[in-house]
């Protein structure tokens, strides 16, 4: 007996479609794909250009490997997706989950990362005048000049060599 397991399409419907195994490892690379695309924001920030241009040019920049990786992913699952064995039917919800996702992420990497950049700046520099800014920004450069730490490249000590924080003591 064959029901509607809830994605979309008409798959046997059972516990894994209920857990959703698939979005841990789905999460991971979305977040991956983002802070990728948040820290090549943030270099063409620090070179003086503005947000919205900082954010094309990232867009640009990362383009082909957000595209590859989502893309990929997609054709990686659609064996086990078109897969008709009884032993892959309750694998096939969660292959849905997966593939699908992946090319959301393409979609939400590539225009929601940048707008929602662009809108939390604009809600920053409504927040913050130039002076307050400039001052936690000293605040900030001085707290990393004490650990060691290169405050425009973030987490690397002056010499040049990763930085690392002491653990706890026992």
């Amino acid at each position: 007996s064959r029901r509607w397991s809830g994605r979309g399409s008409q798959t046997a419907g059972d516990i894994l479609t209920a857990l959703h195994p698939v979005e841990p490892a789905l999460s991971g690379v979305v977040v991956n794909e983002s802070l990728v695309l948040v820290e090549f924001v943030n270099r063409h920030r620090r070179a003086g250009q503005s947000v919205l241009n900082a954010a094309r040019e990232a867009g640009v920049a990362r383009f082909q490997a957000i595209m590859l990786t989502s893309i990929v992913s997609f054709i990686g699952v659609l064996p086990m997706i078109t897969e008709t064995s009884i032993q892959a039917k309750f694998l096939i919800p969660c292959a849905i989950s997966l593939a699908f996702g992946c090319l959301s992420n393409l979609l939400n990497t590539l225009v929601l990362v940048p707008c929602v950049y662009a809108i939390l700046e604009d809600i920053r520099a409504l927040l913050f005048t130039k002076q307050k800014r400039a001052a936690w920004e000293n605040e900030e450069r001085e707290e990393a000049a004490e650990r060691g730490l290169d405050w425009m490249e973030g987490g690397e000590n002056v010499s040049g060599s990763l930085a690392t924080t002491p653990g706890p003591t026992p």
